[in-house]
């Protein structure tokens, strides 16, 4: 009994994982502020501007108006 609630716990703290990861480095980008909406960033060959700031994504619009693809930053 005891092993399977060490197995349950390690099951647990892996799905767990990925979720803690992307809070941690959302809360990163809200208190460091690297940047904030209205910004214009350039990440390797991508340019826009900040639209929003999410959990997950960060919506950047290009300089010709449509969405920059894939913004997981």
């Amino acid at each position: 009994m005891i092993a399977g609630l060490g197995i349950g716990g390690i099951a647990v703290a892996l799905a767990l994982q990925n979720v803690l990861g992307d809070l941690f480095g959302s809360l990163l980008i809200v208190l460091d502020k690297p940047f904030v909406i209205g910004d214009f960033i350039i990440i390797d060959d991508l340019l826009g501007t900040v639209e929003r700031i999410g959990l997950k994504t960060t919506r950047v619009r290009s300089l010709f108006g449509e969405p920059v693809p894939e913004c997981l930053f």
